[in-house]
């Protein structure tokens, strides 16, 4: 393999263990939380009555409200769940 495609591998590879540990620490802070979801392989989905419907990206730290226009927002899990729980429909 190219020093390029080296470099490149040892990135992504860099990348990937990144997103894990984002990942667990989300999910963790997410469950102590108490607040209810469904799981899904890439996303928590948030149901509950009388609050806005999201996907909760743990990867990334991302979330998006369910519907048409709606852009992802940021931050992690502790900032997702303060906007969460300030909003109500």
């Amino acid at each position: 393999m190219s020093e390029i495609g080296e470099l490149f591998a040892e990135h992504k590879k860099q990348r990937q263990e990144q997103h894990r540990e984002w990942h667990e620490k989300n999910r963790a802070e997410i469950d102590a939380s108490g607040i209810p979801y469904s799981d899904r392989p890439e996303a928590l989905l948030f149901r509950e009555e009388g609050r806005p419907q999201c996907d909760f990206y743990p990867s990334t730290g991302r979330w998006r409200r369910v519907g048409k226009g709606n852009r992802a927002q940021s931050g992690g899990a502790r900032k997702f769940i303060k906007w969460y729980r300030e909003n109500q429909i």
